[in-house]
């Protein structure tokens, strides 16, 4: 994290936490979290508790507020780049020729031409398109289309 996030989460933590102590309580970790525009799900929730508070001590030092600030961005930084990965295969699907609803099919044949022809990509797409075109129909549907990806 940049300084000035470090900063920001020190203010937070000051904001929400126990003077007497000097803790932030699981009671306030959820609006703490919440002033850094974090919002887990419950799962999420539950599973920074148990990494971050071991002893089920109930509460967190500053360090443990930020190692577990630092656990969730990374957890919404890898689901923007799962929604990023996927919103690009699904454009890619429709410039080929599928739906933006996920239906419809790209002709194997289409996929061929652009790889080999316009981006002239040194991909083995005969490869490709034979592991996941399991029926040999010579289309593709979209999660065909996603397997073949990588997503």
């Amino acid at each position: 994290m940049k300084p000035a996030q470090i900063k920001r989460v020190r203010d937070v933590f000051t904001q929400h936490y126990d003077r007497a102590t000097t803790t932030i309580s699981i009671q306030s970790l959820r609006t703490a979290l919440r002033s850094l525009a974090l919002c887990p799900s419950e799962e999420d929730f539950l599973s920074l508790i148990q990494v971050h508070d071991p002893g089920s001590l109930g509460s967190f030092s500053f360090d443990a507020f930020l190692a577990l600030v630092r656990d969730q961005y990374n957890v919404e930084i890898q689901r923007q780049n799962v929604m990023l990965a996927d919103a690009t295969t699904l454009d890619a699907f429709v410039a080929l020729g599928g739906n933006r609803n996920r239906t419809g099919v790209v002709s194997a044949e289409r996929l061929k031409s652009v790889i080999q022809h316009e981006l002239m990509l040194p991909i083995r797409i005969d490869k490709l398109i034979k592991e996941v075109d399991k029926d040999g129909s010579g289309y593709i549907d979209y999660e065909e289309f996603r397997a073949m990806m990588g997503d």
